[in-house]
């Protein structure tokens, strides 16, 4: 008798023990899993330091990230931000950014302070813009910084898409209402230091 109690507490033992390592073992593998799930969830986006020159555009961008849940922003020290969040915060991020930059270009082409432009084109990724202007008013007027917010605009949405910096560049393209002909063009960030492309 005391022998079968003998096996029998070590059976116990031994169920207890294999049942209390395959737990363990569980909850290992579901955290690692959990830790592996959060590291591809992942998203890092540095904008240059360009960017933020002006403390405006700096703090724009932090509200944008405020905006969209996204917490974790560092500036460093070569003056750069870098944008960390989840998957979902990016894809979220990227629908806000092309619904401002979309409600950006309605304004310029319905506002009064920019009467020689009639309308504007763009493609998908927001590299490419066509301006078609009144070309006499738009060489008399002021018209002109349009394309500058154009272009710092779909930049700042193609890197937060994953451009890198060195293959990021926004083409706008002036053309005359009535002949249809291009007669300017420009490329940032070339344009952004002066050295403009024109063809």
């Amino acid at each position: 008798m005391k022998f079968l109690k003998i096996l029998l507490i070590l059976a116990i033992i031994i169920i207890v023990f294999f049942l209390f390592t395959g737990n363990n073992n569980e909850q290992k593998e579901e955290q690692m899993s959990m830790d592996q799930e959060k590291k591809e969830a992942e998203v890092q986006v540095t904008l240059p330091a360009f960017f933020f020159e002006e403390e405006r555009l700096l703090d724009d961008a932090f509200m944008e990230a405020e905006k969209n849940n996204v917490e974790d922003v560092t500036q460093n020290q070569d003056g750069s931000v870098t944008f960390a969040m989840t998957t979902e915060q990016h894809k979220n991020l990227l629908k806000d950014l092309e619904k401002d930059l979309k409600e950006k270009i309605d304004k310029i082409k319905q506002s009064e302070s920019t009467p020689s432009i009639k309308d504007i084109y763009h493609n998908e990724r927001f590299s490419e813009f066509t301006m078609i202007v009144d070309e006499e008013k738009y060489k008399e007027g002021f018209d002109g910084f349009a394309t500058l917010s154009l272009g710092t605009a779909g930049m700042y949405y193609q890197m937060f898409s994953g451009e890198d910096i060195n293959d990021s560049e926004v083409t706008i393209k002036l053309e005359n209402e009535g002949t249809g002909e291009v007669f300017d063009k420009m490329i940032y960030p070339d344009a952004l230091n002066g050295s403009e492309i024109k063809k």
